[in-house]
């Protein structure tokens, strides 16, 4: 295999923390940060048109990019020449379990650490270790991986979406684009 291989932890985010003040209008980042996150799983992965994948699965496992920008801020006149710090994450993936990668730090602030490239020992530990957990009566280890982590994605999205239709939208959404019977604003022109 020539791909190169990742090493990466992925998170979710603690649903057995207080959920409430998590809403559709945040991103999953946002409500990441509000409920707490927690270690998912360690995974292999390879990158495929800007898309990391599991290795004996080829799902795709989310990313959330970090991207830090600076900007020039003029609000301050002692100071002509300062600068703000822009931070943005963007989830990239369907589910609501990533790991972190820093895309862009013109600051130089990040704190996440470099993709890891996979050893040879890494590699063969954890192939060794599907092989000997997902084995199963039919023995096909490739298919009862995929089929388990398939389910556990899914039900993390599941979950997640739960809450979000439980908790609704933020009062400031509400104000900004709702009516008072809960439908979308018409605005005049």
């Amino acid at each position: 295999m020539n791909k190169k291989l990742y090493s990466v932890t992925a998170y979710r985010i603690d649903y057995n923390e207080n959920t409430s003040k998590m809403k559709k209008d945040y991103s999953v980042f946002i409500n990441a940060e509000i409920a707490g996150m927690y270690k998912f799983s360690d995974f292999i992965v390879y990158e495929e048109d800007g898309i990391f994948k599991e290795l004996i699965s080829g799902i795709q496992i989310p990313v959330m990019e970090e991207k830090i920008y600076l900007r020039p801020y003029d609000k301050i006149p002692e100071f002509p020449n300062a600068q703000a710090v822009i931070y943005n994450y963007d989830l990239i993936g369907n589910y609501p379990v990533f790991f972190f990668l820093n895309k862009v730090d013109e600051a130089h602030e990040s704190v996440l650490p470099e993709l890891r490239e996979v050893d040879k020992e890494s590699l063969d530990e954890y192939v060794s270790f599907l092989k000997n957990r997902y084995s199963g009566n039919d023995g096909n280890y490739q298919k009862n991986w995929t089929k388990f982590l398939q389910d556990n994605l899914l039900d993390e999205l599941l979950n997640y979406g739960e809450i979000l239709d439980n908790n609704g939208y933020s009062d400031e959404y509400i104000d900004e684009y709702l009516d008072k019977d809960g439908k979308v604003k018409k605005y005049n022109k």
